[in-house]
């Protein structure tokens, strides 16, 4: 056992993936938040012209937690906005019969929050094998039938659906009738060097409406003071998501004022409407950056085994940036146990520090329990700027993964079953966030799943690694053995866009007070234990995954440990790391801190859950297995436990 002990030390080089890494000072200072006006505090002052639905859940004006603070999606890129919408899913069904001219016709009772009359924006949704497919925003009028608020739809599905069956989802959004609209903030105290920052959004339902004025004023003594203007053609690809701008607010200095945010359309038919947005409207000021709190990026490579790195003694050189310069110049943790064998469970335990019967996502599709703080609101409420990219669908917003990050993209697939890894459209998002935010002290969470299956790396790397004792691995070697390999070419495919993103963060100058810490979900089992994949097994391969930490002055710097540790230990060693207090909900331990006097890692347990109900065996045949198994391991022992009919089937080491 290897006991860990802080030290400060700085980090002396970086092998050539990423050239020499030139030591610079910590910054001293850094942009921070003074008002953020999508807060419960300042978003309970606010003056709008807008109707405003009640909130769904009663917080302190002062509380950090974002689970009730509005938010929305402009291609697929969630931020928080100060003013609600009446929107409301009005109908979902998994399978509704198609008609054989393939023109489904629906009328829906809307909720109580609807009245007849409202003009509703309708996204409209449909499902096939693979996946959901978008229908062209609709627009329509609530009506009134015989004391039911209804509204008719009409969908022309694909022909090839006739006499089928669809999934179909309707969600319908409040258009507001007046051609302006504004809100304006209670006053502010403008410090000195402050800016202010948000990003401006028109949502789908109003992209043939025409463009959409934004305006921001500065108010002071019943005299405002125009500070942007911007006309914003929604028609325009380039223009239908989120744009974000900068203002400076150097005359305002010292000055107590009120900001004015304005959206208007200029159109003469009358039918014309917008659906204008700002989001994360935010004054922010250059502080002292006391310590030098740092930077910190967590990737999670998702299905990435530890078996299958050369820093865990893999034969193949699969990533030799994460063993040559993360994990040479950082601390690896030799033992992490992951909290689940799947993907949404071993998250959320990320960012919560509790385990998946705790935070209540056993199956990927619950929401994260109310009372349980996120790592990302912590972070946010700390004073980070909070960031997130993630892949696939799987770890969605609306099931609590997005809160506390004012950001958050999903590059989503299909069909989340088949993803089809995007790691190199993570990384370009993640490039481009950061150099808007480079100025402050962030968190920033990327999710890839580029090594998940179905396994297809780039062409450029599939005569990697086919070498197999001597044995070469082509298209007519058995599956098992080519999905192995392909495996294998997609973790170096994923280790060479890291090396790039690492390089950026260079180029850039953040790497002196930058945090960066790697690790995966769940590892894969290819038929070791007679399985392929991942779920329902507990074995090494798969809950086995590597941790690794990197940062120059803060991480110890070439050490390796073999404390057992697990997911739920995130969260406290990431909020120590930024000098935040850990929630009391937490089960996890500082895995930077020493152990108390008396104690050490043999005393610690860490647990991994599996809550699938099938597998893939040897013959790539789905079978079912009983939900659910367990796993604890303590020292240098494991017990699974695992359901076999009416009784249970233990595996002990």
């Amino acid at each position: 056992m290897i006991r860990i002990l802080l030290r400060v030390s700085v980090c002396a080089a970086v092998v050539a993936a990423v050239g020499v890494l030139a030591l610079r000072s910590v910054q001293a200072d850094r942009v921070e938040p003074v008002y953020r006006f999508t807060d419960a505090r300042w978003r309970a002052g606010i003056e709008t012209n807008l109707p405003q639905p009640p909130a769904t859940q009663s917080r302190a004006p002062d509380d950090n937690r974002t689970d009730d603070f509005p938010s929305l999606s402009l291609e697929d890129e969630f931020q928080f906005t100060v003013t609600r919408r009446v929107r409301e899913p009005l109908l979902y069904a998994e399978e509704y019969p198609v008609p054989a001219d393939h023109v489904v016709k629906l009328r829906i009772v809307v909720p109580p929050q609807f009245h007849p009359n409202d003009r509703l924006a309708l996204g409209l949704q449909y499902k096939l094998v693979t996946g959901w497919f978008h229908q062209p925003s609709e627009t329509t009028v609530v009506e009134d039938q015989n004391g039911e608020a209804v509204v008719r739809v009409e969908m022309d599905v694909p022909a090839e659906t006739a006499g089928g069956l669809i999934g179909i989802h309707v969600e319908g959004t409040v258009i507001p009738r007046e051609k302006r609209i504004y809100f304006r903030t209670m006053d502010a105290q403008v410090p000195a060097a402050a800016s202010l920052e948000f990003a401006m959004g028109i949502e789908p339902g109003a992209w043939a409406q025409g463009p959409v004025e934004f305006r921001v004023s500065a108010c002071r003594a019943g005299e405002c003071t125009l500070l942007f203007s911007e006309n914003v053609d929604p028609a325009r690809k380039d223009r239908q998501g989120w744009l974000p701008r900068r203002v400076s607010l150097a005359a305002q200095a010292g000055q107590a004022v009120s900001f004015l945010f304005e959206t208007e359309t200029f159109s003469e038919d009358p039918d014309v409407f917008q659906m204008a947005r700002w989001g994360n409207p935010t004054v922010y000021a250059r502080r002292e950056n006391p310590g030098g709190r740092p930077n910190i990026i967590l990737i999670s490579v998702d299905t990435l085994s530890a078996k299958h790195l050369p820093t865990y003694g893999y034969p193949y050189d699969t990533a030799p940036f994460l063993d040559g310069v993360l994990a040479k110049d950082g601390l690896v943790f030799d033992r992490l146990v992951a909290a689940a064998t799947t993907t949404p469970q071993s998250h959320m335990s990320m960012f919560t520090a509790v385990q998946p019967c705790v935070h209540g996502v056993v199956t990927g599709l619950e929401i994260v329990r109310a009372d349980l703080v996120t790592l990302a609101e912590e972070m946010r409420g700390a004073g980070y700027e909070t960031g997130a990219v993630t892949e696939d669908g799987w770890l969605g917003y609306e099931h609590g993964f997005g809160r506390g990050f004012n950001f958050y993209a999903e590059n989503k697939s299909p069909d989340i079953m088949l993803p089809s890894g995007q790691i190199d459209v993570t990384l370009a998002k993640a490039r481009a966030w950061v150099e808007r935010n480079e100025d402050k002290r962030f968190f920033l969470f990327l999710h890839s799943f580029q090594v998940h299956d179905p396994y297809s790396p780039p062409a450029k790397y599939t005569q990697l690694f086919r070498d197999r004792d001597g044995v070469e691995v082509g298209p007519d070697s058995p599956r098992g053995q080519r999905e192995l390999v392909a495996y294998d070419q997609e973790i170096r495919y994923a280790d060479d866009q890291i090396a790039e993103f690492f390089a950026f963060l260079d180029r850039r100058g953040l790497l002196d007070n930058t945090v960066v810490i790697v690790t995966a979900d769940h590892g894969e089992e290819f038929f070791e234990h007679g399985m392929w994949g991942h779920g329902p097994h507990f074995y090494e391969e798969v809950s086995r995954v590597p941790l690794i930490l990197w940062g120059p002055g803060r991480i110890p710097a070439g050490e390796r440990s073999g404390d057992l540790v697990g997911h739920i230990d995130l969260m406290p060693t990431i909020l120590a790391l930024a000098g935040v207090a850990t929630p009391p909900q937490n089960s996890g331990r500082n895995i930077l801190a020493p152990f108390p006097a008396g104690s050490s890692s043999q005393d610690i347990a860490r647990f991994s859950e599996s809550h699938v109900e099938s597998g893939i065996d040897s013959n790539y045949e789905k079978v079912e297995v009983l939900p659910p198994a367990y796993l604890v391991q303590q020292g240098s022992h494991k017990l699974a436990r695992y359901r076999a009919g009416d009784s249970f089937r233990y595996e002990a080491y």
